[in-house]
């Protein structure tokens, strides 16, 4: 009876699949073929292994959010219940919002911690190795697909070729766009690389913002006057998604905030049940009280979240297991290929025509297309990720003189 009550309330917008799927997740990277997924065992100080665990977790966000969004697109549907405004649509943005703060809290952390002086060559070399290879591996798979899907043939001058595809070659720093007259490869990726331009933004600005702090010691009081600024503009134009630029600085300065308090040692960390409570509670009411998260009020409250599990708080010691950093180390790997991989199963007829038969078997499939995502992205990430990130620490520790400040670990 149970059982039926479960099946009957079982729909393509439930919630509860997400927590379930979440599990499985956890449950997999317990496996020894996962123990491949372990980071580094010496001890580094100035890690926050709680913001390991959130990645994982928004990674997969992003991942069953587009799994939902879009799966009138995958299984070919002409009619699909629309997300706008579902927890899956919440979720999505959420966890991009939760990503880009926390890149303003690691670069800035490293700022306040070196008091400005930070060695850039060292930093952007070190970003480059870390972003660059997982996303030139994205894009040639989204290549290969565009060329299968374009007859395998050149149906544009070579040299518009070479200039779209230099587009793309460029590490997310530039917009994409049509390839070979394919109109929207984006759509292969779902259009997850637009957060990468953002976030070379940032890491160009960087140098400004330290310099900032190395002339006035301020570090507290310009993040905070960021974020209010951003915040205060973004209400009095209307905006509230996150294409726009004031909306995105506030999301850094979030983060930043977050740094320059906990640097400060001002407010009381609750670590404990009570924190994990506080937070879990300030993320449902920016998902449940507002009517979009990139909103001013939304925005504060997830702040205020994200603040918690920066300073400690584990949410009773999820973030903190061994399975959540497994599943956070191999997390961009999750945000990058989870839609190329989607795209790859649901080219298959029956698989689509069974995801499309019910609920059930579209969570089912589901399920099974989350699993693959992450084995991909286990793969990916001791193929490619971790050998670009050592091979930009040796470049670093080559070009760099090893007194020079030090460049990000992030």
């Amino acid at each position: 009876m149970h059982e039926q009550a479960l099946y009957m309330s079982l729909n393509v917008l439930s919630v509860w699949p997400f927590f379930v799927i979440l599990a499985a997740l956890f449950a997999l990277a317990g496996t020894r073929l996962f123990q491949l997924a372990d980071g580094q065992t010496l001890s580094d100080s100035t890690r926050v292994y709680t913001l390991d665990g959130l990645r994982a977790v928004l990674a997969f966000g992003v991942a069953l959010s587009h799994a939902v969004r879009f799966r009138g697109t995958y299984l070919n549907l002409a009619t699909n219940p629309s997300s706008s405004g579902s927890f899956y649509e919440y979720l999505g943005n959420l966890s991009v919002e939760m990503f880009f703060m926390i890149t303003g809290y690691l670069f800035w952390s490293q700022v306040i911690r070196n008091q400005g002086d930070l060695s850039w060559l060292k930093l952007y070399i070190g970003r480059v190795c870390r972003i660059g290879p997982v996303y030139l591996l994205a894009v040639t798979a989204v290549l290969v697909i565009v060329l299968a899907r374009t007859g395998l043939q050149l149906n544009e001058p070579a040299t518009q070729l070479l200039r779209e595809a230099g587009r793309w070659l460029a590490l997310g720093i530039r917009g994409l766009g049509p390839i070979n007259g394919y109109e929207n490869p984006t759509d292969i990726m779902r259009g997850v690389t637009w957060t990468l331009a953002y976030e070379w933004k940032f890491y160009l600005l960087l140098p400004v913002l330290a310099w900032l702090v190395r002339v006035t010691h301020l570090h507290l009081a310009f993040s905070v006057a960021g974020l209010t600024l951003s915040l205060l503009y973004a209400v009095s134009a209307g905006l509230n998604h996150g294409a726009s630029y004031s909306i995105i600085a506030a999301l850094f300065f979030s983060g930043m905030v977050c740094a320059s308090v906990q640097r400060t040692q001002l407010p009381p960390y609750l670590r404990g049940s009570i924190g994990s409570a506080i937070a879990v509670l300030c993320v449902a009411l920016a998902m449940t009280c507002f009517d979009d998260v990139y909103s001013a009020g939304a925005i504060l409250l997830i702040g205020l979240a994200f603040y918690l599990v920066s300073v400690g708080c584990t949410v009773w010691g999820v973030l903190t297991s061994r399975y959540a950093r497994r599943l956070g180390n191999i997390s961009y790997g999750v945000y990058l290929l989870h839609g190329i991989i989607y795209t790859i199963i649901y080219s298959i007829a029956p698989v689509r025509a069974f995801a499309a038969t019910s609920p059930l078997c579209f969570w089912i499939m589901t399920m099974v297309s989350v699993g693959l995502v992450t084995v991909v992205a286990l793969a990916a990430h001791v193929l490619v990720e971790r050998p670009g990130i050592n091979l930009g620490h040796r470049l670093a520790m080559r070009l760099v003189p090893a007194s020079n400040a030090q460049a990000s670990k992030g």
